[in-house]
């Protein structure tokens, strides 16, 4: 979920259910967003790896199509290799989808142990995560429970009363 540009790391996630698929046939990649800058590569991958039948590009979506995506996806994967906050994180978690994430910039901080992570240079490693979640339920449930209560510890309330309280002092 998000613009389609260099430093969301598509690629990686791309490479990574092309591992993934060899041995998973009934999974599709939904990649939601709107065309970035130097997206190009993004579909060139797709057609060079043979996915054109499995890599499914929406564009931009309402927030109720966004929730039903979350809601019915099997994981949520943001593969970045940098993002300011990480919202989508959470808004997967609040819809009691699991997470896998690239263990860079905020996004560890946002996750906490509710996600599973991987180094974001590696798609082997990635296809290992969508691996484990695919075969162990427990560890999918575990997630989503935590998930769950992780996202209790963010709100824009809190998050505007944090700043208020900055700018104050």
């Amino acid at each position: 979920v998000g613009t389609l540009q260099p430093r969301k790391n598509i690629g990686c996630l791309i490479e990574a259910f092309g591992l993934f698929k060899k041995h998973n046939d009934n999974f599709k990649l939904i990649l939601v967003g709107k065309k970035g800058w130097l997206y190009e590569h993004i579909f060139k991958k797709v057609g060079e790896l043979g996915l054109k039948k499995d890599v499914i590009f929406t564009g931009y979506l309402s927030n109720d199509e966004l929730l039903t995506l979350y809601k019915n996806a099997f994981c949520f994967v943001l593969p970045s290799l940098y993002e300011g906050f990480g919202i989508p994180i959470l808004e997967a978690m609040s819809f009691g989808c699991p997470v896998i994430s690239s263990f860079t910039s905020s996004l560890p901080e946002v996750g906490g142990d509710a996600c599973l992570y991987f180094d974001p240079k590696s798609p082997q490693e990635l296809a290992e995560k969508l691996k484990e979640l695919t075969e162990n339920r427990k560890l999918r449930s575990g997630l989503v429970k935590k998930g769950r209560e992780r996202i209790k510890l963010f709100s824009w309330q809190k998050c505007a009363e944090s700043t208020l309280n900055v700018l104050l002092n």
